[in-house]
């Protein structure tokens, strides 16, 4: 026997969808409620006429109901953001031992071999970019 949804609880997610469409500004291409699965389709004005294929529940529960306009929200968050210098070494120490390396740190940069092949290939381009053509500063 295969469940049937109520039709006030489809009516229920149907307003709440409009709702959100609504509020964030974003257009309804696409899809018909029938259970939390059910596909829809929208389109995002704010970033380029995006199409975002989601599921109603998603788009429901989700606070910016599209992946773009969640990563710009993210981006406008952390926009001139100030680090102060012990912040700046603790994602430094982080980024050495991340888990894919199994938490291990994996200075690679810091050994002798490294650094003296750094120092060559800048004197072989005389301390000069080769595709913008600006001067660096000499390598330690």
């Amino acid at each position: 026997m295969s469940f049937k949804n109520p039709q006030a609880n489809i009516q229920k997610a149907i307003e709440e969808t409009n709702r959100n469409l609504a509020q964030r500004g974003h257009i309804f291409i696409s899809g018909t409620y029938e259970n939390r699965q059910s596909k829809l389709t929208i389109c995002c004005p704010h970033h380029g006429n995006q199409i975002i294929e989601t599921t109603f529940y998603n788009y429901n529960r989700s606070r910016t109901g599209a992946p773009c306009c969640g990563k710009a929200q993210t981006s406008e968050k952390l926009r001139n953001r100030q680090f102060s210098t012990a912040t700046h070494q603790k994602m430094k120490m982080s980024a050495l031992a991340r888990p894919k390396r199994n938490g291990k740190p994996r200075p690679w940069r810091k050994n002798f071999k490294y650094r003296e092949w750094r120092k060559a290939v800048f004197q072989n381009a005389q301390y000069r970019c080769a595709v913008t053509g600006k001067t660096a500063e000499k390598p330690r």
